[in-house]
């Protein structure tokens, strides 16, 4: 293996990644080395939860395989078998020239989902990824989920957009039912308090990354008053009762 780092064998990323596979080194599974740049914002299976995290500054939500699947099938245009058949040869590896000659719109869906290792000379799908994929299935969500949802699609969109929520009319328009077809529809007048929400939720997260929550330059100051008063009061009614002051 040193041997091949230091010759710089292209196949170097594919052993290593194999050796992490076949001991098990499960932290290691997602390791962003052997993964293209798209959906670094989400990792597969947390505590007892199968199936994909996606992390969205201050909350992360979690989707079912199932859902998974959906997802696939409805942005990769590609369903049932051949679907299977996809998944599973990724399983076994996929020379890399075979993988970049798949559908565009499929290695995207793979790679906004974290699904798939893209190494010099091959591809292998996330072994934390249980095939077969279960039915297919449309989610019922709450508003606030929809939202989250449409951010994420947005992000997995506009890298640079990270970590900024998107302009107010850009945002709404991704909750519609044919850009979250994979969600159940919602009452529109409850989307702006989700909004709403979610743009508190960043600007606290923020703040507190910045060391500015709300009232952390008044409080020190008004506490330091009052405990400077106390040892004034202190010293004038007690002030031989503590050693070493004169």
């Amino acid at each position: 293996m040193i041997g091949a780092v230091l010759n710089g064998d292209p196949a170097t990323e594919e052993m290593l990644y194999e050796r992490i596979c076949l001991s098990e080194m499960f932290g290691l599974y997602g390791c962003r080395l052997f993964f293209p740049a798209r959906g670094f914002n989400k990792f597969w299976d947390y505590g007892e939860q199968p199936g994909l995290q996606v992390l969205l500054g201050p909350r992360m939500f979690h989707v079912p395989s199932g859902l998974v699947r959906t997802r696939l099938e409805t942005l990769a245009g590609m369903y049932g078998a051949g679907l299977n058949e996809r998944l599973v040869a990724l399983k076994h590896g996929v020379p890399r020239r075979e993988y970049d000659t798949w559908p565009e719109l499929l290695r995207i869906a793979l790679e906004d989902h974290l699904m798939v290792a893209v190494m010099p000379t091959s591809a292998r799908l996330h072994p934390r990824v249980e095939l077969p994929l279960p039915q297919a299935f449309v989610q019922e969500v709450e508003p606030m989920h929809t939202a989250l949802l449409a951010l994420e699609r947005l992000w997995d969109a506009n890298a640079d957009l990270v970590p900024h929520l998107p302009a107010d009319g850009d945002w709404r328009a991704a909750t519609s039912p044919d850009q979250l077809p994979w969600a159940s529809r919602i009452n529109p007048d409850l989307l702006d308090t989700a909004l709403s929400m979610i743009s508190e939720e960043f600007a606290d997260q923020l703040n507190l990354e910045c060391g500015r929550k709300a009232g952390i330059d008044e409080v020190p100051e008004e506490a330091g008053e009052t405990e400077e008063e106390e040892r004034d009061e202190g010293s004038e009614s007690n002030g031989g009762d503590f050693p070493g002051i004169a």
